[in-house]
């Protein structure tokens, strides 16, 4: 007994070092089994993770500041006649159908959300010779205006609204009608590359030709044919 009471003394400066030992061990190894082992085997949980998975998703898609499509744009159910297409969209795509002029005889038909905004049967509207595009805002989707170049005779106030009046992101929808490319210079055929296209300077005369750009879009990357 006095050997055991020497060792404790040498190791642990005396008895009541002793004890205090004992007692902070124990403190230990109960908060090792009650808060350590209990976190750990609660993390290799299979159904418990997958559980803490789906909250944390269900919390970033309350919290998501970025509304999606079908969240910003409302588009009509049914489609206005001549709107009318073969393949059925997802929930967050919006429909369109751009047909270009054919000669003298067949004109062009832009729409756009299931809207018809290019005919030849809508009152004052102007459909003529040369370009005619529809520009779309490209956040809220909203057609921003109508117009018709008569691209045939000159390019200048087409040159002109394609540089000032669109923002960046905006989209154009264009549909040709009798000739489109006879007065476009290097500067048009340069900036409608700009939106996108990259057939643009291999449109000749009379050719028919329709294209779906955007402001700062990359070249190869608008949905565009020529025929």
């Amino acid at each position: 007994m006095r050997k055991f009471k020497r060792v404790i003394h040498k190791q642990f400066g005396g008895v009541g070092n002793f004890f205090a030992m004992i007692i902070l061990v124990s403190i230990t190894v109960i908060f090792i089994n009650t808060y350590v082992l209990s976190k750990r085997n609660l993390s290799d949980n299979p159904s418990d993770k997958n559980f803490r998975i789906r909250d944390q998703i269900y919390n970033q898609n309350q919290t998501d500041e970025y509304p999606t499509l079908q969240q910003q744009t409302k588009w009509p159910s049914v489609a206005d006649a001549g709107c009318e297409i073969d393949e059925k969209c997802s929930y967050d795509s919006i429909p369109y159908k751009v047909i270009s002029g054919i000669g003298t005889e067949q004109y062009p038909i832009i729409c756009f959300n299931n809207k018809l905004l290019v005919h030849k049967n809508i009152k004052d509207l102007k459909i003529g010779r040369g370009s005619n595009i529809v520009v779309v805002d490209g956040k809220t989707y909203d057609v921003k205006f109508i117009e018709t170049f008569d691209t045939y005779l000159e390019e200048n106030f087409f040159l002109r609204t394609l540089r000032l009046k669109l923002n960046d992101g905006d989209i154009l929808i264009l549909a040709s009608f009798d000739e489109m490319v006879y007065a476009l210079r290097e500067a048009s055929l340069s900036l409608l590359e700009n939106y996108g296209s990259q057939v643009i300077k291999k449109v000749k005369y009379r050719d028919s030709f329709v294209m779906i750009g955007q402001k700062g879009l990359a070249r190869g990357k608008a949905i565009e044919m020529v025929s």
